[in-house]
């Protein structure tokens, strides 16, 4: 079983293996959204400033985070390439509420259990939320030892740029939210300031978050090492290491 989990990681980092780490420099065109005849309408602007980017190969586990050996893997993996442990985890828990999803899902109990202090002890988490789970995400936050410190909102939007529509339980449901927790000092960490704390951003398949979440972390927290938990196959990238049970699909 080991042998054949161990064979599944080299293939995977094989796969997706891309150049060594390099530097991007450069202006950036990035997308923003303003409002126009009460209606969200895209408008690309030249940033001023330089893009730098350090760019290091993907790395994956794939395996189920219920399981502490995986997460032992991962700390002594950082530790042995880096002598630290991840200074940024974002995590979007498949949690179990009161409708059908198509994917399998953890207990409230089982969630509060993930041993993220062996990966972290001290920088920033992103944690996501669905409403019904917000007091087990701020629980989570307060049992691992981390202050909630702000708040994230994703507005969704459908492919014409208007507000999409989801499923609430009264209304309908146009965004989704995240909880930014902090560990320690994040002084070295964290730029101060300089992030918007709310992204648009059109919709995918079912309980995809939207790619722009890639570019608040680095603007937020530029060029730190990176761990995404119930990571998927699209999320597969580089400067972040991915955690979860679906990464040895062969779909990329």
């Amino acid at each position: 079983m080991q042998k054949d989990r161990t064979q599944d990681q080299s293939h995977l980092k094989a796969k997706i293996r891309s150049n060594q780490a390099r530097f991007i420099q450069g202006p950036c065109i990035v997308q923003i959204k303003v409002e126009k005849n009460y209606e969200l309408v895209p408008i690309k602007r030249r940033t001023k400033n330089l893009v730098r980017k350090i760019l290091t190969d993907p790395v994956v586990f794939d395996g189920d985070v219920r399981d502490l050996k995986m997460w032992e893997d991962i700390a002594a993996d950082v530790l042995r390439r880096y002598n630290r442990l991840y200074e940024v985890v974002m995590m979007d828990p498949a949690y179990r509420i009161k409708q059908q999803v198509p994917y399998p899902t953890l207990s409230d109990s089982e969630i509060l259990a993930l041993p993220i202090e062996k990966v972290q002890d001290r920088g920033i988490l992103i944690l996501w939320f669905v409403n019904q789970k917000k007091d087990l995400a701020r629980q989570f936050l307060r049992e691992h030892g981390y202050d909630e410190v702000e708040k994230g909102e994703w507005i969704k939007l459908t492919a014409n740029s208007k507000l999409h529509k989801g499923s609430g339980m009264y209304t309908a449901h146009n965004n989704e939210t995240f909880l930014i927790g902090k560990k320690g000092s994040i002084s070295d960490i964290m730029k101060y300031h300089v992030t918007d704390n709310v992204l648009f951003s059109k919709t995918g398949k079912h309980s995809e978050k939207p790619e722009c979440i890639y570019d608040f972390i680095q603007q937020m927290a530029p060029d730190r090492l990176n761990l995404e938990v119930f990571a998927r196959p699209h999320n597969i990238r580089p400067c972040y290491t991915s955690f979860g049970n679906q990464l040895n699909q062969q779909s990329r």
